[in-house]
């Protein structure tokens, strides 16, 4: 992965990932189990500054290079919050379960369009196309509704054998994520 994603991008993976499940979104996970679902797991990490950090409620607000801010909610066993100031530089890591499932109706038009008129807040499954598969480990490069290229580590590395470059796919997101806070190297 060349480029760094910013706050930004992780502020919109938390909030597809935070968001709670609907009735609707909950149905295609439940089918993707039954059908050849690929199970794996998707990290996003950003580096920032640290804006504030409450140590009650377990947040900590981080604004990045490209101005961008946001507040998460961290998991205390993997975040040393009483180490955290406000203007340390610091990684932002979000961890989070995905199932993928062959998309046959998509095109790339639709995806758009699906995109444009989607609630982002509620949010928990998004269409997109593969950019590449690395068969060995895994891994795919998956290009979402508005071009941004994000990564998803299968947990069998052998289901992602049936996936090549311009298939679409359903990416269902776990309704929670682990995040953590670190000190930028």
């Amino acid at each position: 992965m060349s480029q760094k994603p910013t706050i930004a991008a992780v502020i919109a993976g938390a909030v597809i990932a935070l968001a709670p499940l609907s009735p609707q979104a909950a149905q295609p996970a439940a089918s993707a189990a039954s059908s050849a679902a690929i199970a794996g797991v998707s990290v996003l990490q950003a580096e920032g500054t640290v804006q504030a950090v409450d140590r009650v409620a377990h947040t900590v607000t981080v604004k990045d290079a490209a101005s961008g801010q946001a507040t998460f909610n961290v998991n205390p066993d993997t975040t040393k919050l009483a180490e955290l100031k406000s203007g340390d530089k610091v990684r932002v890591r979000m961890v989070r379960d995905a199932v993928i499932t062959l998309t046959p109706h998509a095109s790339p038009n639709t995806m758009g369009q699906n995109a444009a008129n989607a609630d982002p807040v509620a949010q928990n499954n998004i269409t997109a196309e593969v950019v590449s598969v690395d068969q060995k480990s895994g891994v795919l490069a998956l290009r979402g509704p508005k071009g941004a290229v994000f990564h998803i580590q299968a947990s069998n590395a052998a289901q992602v054998a049936q996936l090549s470059a311009g298939t679409h796919v359903d990416v269902v997101y776990a309704p929670t994520a682990n995040v953590s806070v670190s000190a930028a190297q």
